[in-house]
């Protein structure tokens, strides 16, 4: 067996990934758990001393390094800081060392947790910052401390200023973002990644590639040794100038295993280059496995140096054949890709190849002349600035009107579903274990052949039609949106309050189309979420009431659609499912003039109770035995009726909220308990999906699967 190293790598990605991942879900249900959202809860303030790591003025935000109130732990937070001049004056002023008032009873895990969703906390959570809070108040240390921190942050800011007086806003805000990885003054970054050519400002190979061959040519030292580690001190100084940026840890990494390698006079192995250098960062930070930055950095640079290479690598050097290897370079490279693109963006540029091919090389120039031009700065090489000054200014400008006349088309893949990037992991995992053990000629082609033969039955049963319905109970915050997904395809009910893109939700699971909308009532956190919707699905029918149908059409966005006006029962048949619709009416509250959703599939009833109250709900008709019921209005004391639970078998029921208006109310939660009925609410169990196939019933949550 070879490249040992790759099989351990392995399993560590796994094993990392599952522990992390359960650490970060335990974390969240714990923290929601100590912080209810139904009970008012006393500021409790608590100071902090720690330092900045990392801030973004533009955005008021800033990474502080603190010690846990638990643990004593070194632990990190996200703190915004909005509406505080004197705190953004301290740290322009190059102070970095604060004492921090905070509120412990924040909820400082308010992103939506959803399945396959995006996650901003999740997010955090990757790159090592355990939440975020809103700083109550600050004082700033009499004495700074000197820290290397403190010491990269002033070096950054200097940089950044002096590309600030030198060049251009846009040519500075370009240079930054490609030197500092600080993108947060680049206007334009949509287009570049729209593009496909966001992977250009990420600090990595490109960057420590330059760098490295560099190093190599002014370091004339007979001792390998000595050599070997001044070029990995430089690189080191260059990877904690730029930050924390698992990219940038990947490339420094892997150029340790190439020094490494040849210290020890053996031939350099890709594989178990990337398997040493994942190894590395994992045990510095194993949450790093989480993070889409480190996904797709080893990713990439496996997709450009094996499978390229072993598929499609040419060694012809004419001129002809060099053009011929970069076109196809660009081609390959966006296909192979494509997989990671539309799993994490949900789109692709179909012309991304034309950006990668003219841009990349044009990049390759900017940045070795914008690394010197960076030196000559710190040396003060006057006439050298210059002259450097005008060659990047009119190589950004070129690069900008390359990009202005590029075609571009944004492209997004209806046909792939979440299930089938599980089936491209299989089929990147056998291809790594092929490749990492010895096989005689015989054997190689019986495994080839063996696993070929398993992934192809296993796409096979993937692509089988599945006749479940899928209810999902989305966690949009306070608000309420559902989707009924049968075959990827979907009806919803509302669309939450806007904050939380349903677009993207949908997308994330695979569905393709909406057939029908239905809208409960006219208040915006079942409606707000329409705009974004419709801007990327087509809507076939849209059900409401005359309020509803009176507020969209005064929306200049929305007035234009069609709409189906309920003012009567009816019923909407759809795949097996029958949606049995009841106006309830009321002229004095919008929350009772709303329509109500009965579900009937397989012999398994639900119903959908918008925000009406309770006095509503008994002049409805309901089912005996009912399976569960979307309790209306959030869970507030409005919601109350006794004899709708006592006189009904309910199952279940599902509760959508957040910490806002301290919902549910504590006299419906003890009413649903004492009858017995499961609870499932967004707030402590994230998104909730019930699966109904057949006589069966499953219920399963983001954040806990336990009622």
């Amino acid at each position: 067996m070879k490249r040992f190293l790759v099989l351990i790598a392995f399993a560590m990605w796994m094993v990392t990934f599952l522990v992390s991942k359960h650490n970060y879900v335990k974390t969240v249900e714990q923290h929601r758990f100590n912080l209810p959202s139904n009970i008012e809860i006393e500021e409790q303030v608590h100071s902090f001393e720690g330092r900045i790591i990392s801030y973004d003025i533009v955005k008021n935000s800033m990474v502080f390094e603190t010690k846990s109130p638990i643990s004593n732990e070194h632990i990190r937070y996200r703190l915004l800081f909005k509406n505080q001049p004197e705190l953004v004056s301290e740290i322009l002023n190059h102070n970095y060392h604060f004492t921090i008032n905070l509120d412990l009873n924040q909820n400082i895990f308010r992103s939506p947790k959803n399945l396959y969703g995006f996650d901003y906390d999740f997010f955090l959570f990757s790159q090592g910052i355990h939440g975020q809070f809103y700083v109550q108040d600050f004082s700033a240390k009499s004495i700074q401390k000197s820290c290397t921190h403190c010491s990269r942050l002033a070096f950054r800011e200097m940089i950044a200023l002096n590309l600030d007086e030198r060049y251009s806003y846009e040519v500075s805000s370009f240079l930054k973002a490609i030197l500092l990885g600080d993108r947060s003054d680049m206007v334009n970054y949509d287009t570049y990644k729209d593009m496909g050519l966001a992977h250009i400002f990420a600090i990595s190979g490109l960057h420590f590639g330059l760098i490295y061959k560099l190093l190599q040519k002014l370091i004339k030292l007979p001792d390998r040794i000595t050599k070997s580690i001044l070029i990995m001190m430089f690189l080191f100084a260059f990877s904690f100038w730029i930050g924390p940026s698992y990219s940038a840890y990947r490339a420094f990494a892997l150029i340790g295993y190439l020094e490494v390698a040849r210290l020890l006079h053996r031939n350099p192995d890709v594989m178990t280059g990337i398997a040493f250098s994942s190894l590395v960062i994992l045990t510095i930070r194993p949450v790093a496995i989480l993070s889409q930055s480190f996904q797709l950095s080893f990713y990439a640079y496996f997709c450009v140096a094996v499978v390229y290479r072993t598929f499609f690598g040419n060694t012809s050097i004419s001129r002809i054949s060099r053009l011929f290897q970069s076109i196809k370079f660009s081609v390959v490279l966006q296909i192979l890709l494509m997989p990671a693109t539309l799993f994490y963006f949900h789109q692709i540029n179909i012309y991304g190849f034309l950006a990668n091919l003219f841009i990349v090389p044009l990049i390759g120039l900017i940045l070795p002349v914008a690394l010197i031009d960076l030196v000559s700065t710190m040396m003060r090489f006057g006439i050298a600035n210059a002259i450097l000054s005008c060659i990047l200014s009119f190589l950004v400008d070129l690069m900008e009107k390359i990009i202005q006349r590029l075609p571009s088309e944004l492209y997004e893949a209806e046909w792939f579903r979440p299930d089938d990037y599980g089936l491209l992991l299989c089929v990147f995992l056998f291809f790594v274990l092929l490749r990492s053990f010895y096989f005689d000629k015989g054997i190689k082609k019986y495994v080839l052949y063996s696993g070929i033969t398993g992934i192809v039955i296993l796409g096979l049963v993937c692509a089988l039609p599945r006749n479940d319905l899928v209810i999902h109970f989305v966690d949009v915050g306070h608000g309420d949106f559902s989707v009924l997904n049968f075959k990827n395809r979907a009806v919803l009910i509302d669309t939450g309050d806007g904050y939380m893109d349903c677009a993207d939700y949908l997308k994330d699971q695979g569905i393709i189309s909406i057939d029908a909308i239905i809208l409960s009532h006219a208040h915006r956190d079942h409606i707000g979420g329409l705009e974004k919707l419709i801007a990327d699905y087509d809507i076939e029918y849209m059900y409401v009431n005359q309020e509803t149908y009176d507020i969209l059409k005064t929306n200049m966005k929305l007035n234009d659609m069609e709409m189906t006006l309920i003012d009567k029962p009816n019923k909407i048949y759809w795949n097996q499912v029958i949606l049995d619709i009841t106006p309830v009416n009321s002229i004095v509250d919008t929350n009772d003039n709303a329509l109500v959703v009965k579900l009937e599939h397989n012999n398994r009833v639900g119903y959908f109770l918008g925000d009406i109250s309770g006095s509503k709900i008994d002049v409805l008709e309901f089912e005996g035995v009912i399976d569960f019921v979307k309790v209306p209005h959030h869970g507030s004391k409005t919601s109350i009726n006794e004899s709708f639970y006592s006189d009904h078998t309910i199952s279940n029921v599902i509760i959508s909220h957040s910490m806002k208006y301290n919902m549910p109310n504590a006299d419906v939660i003890n009413l649903l308990l004492s009858n017995d009925v499961d609870i499932y609410t967004t707030y402590n169990n994230g998104s909730i999906l019930l699966n109904i196939n057949g006589d069966t019933m499953k219920l399963k949550s983001y954040l806990n699967d336990n009622p």
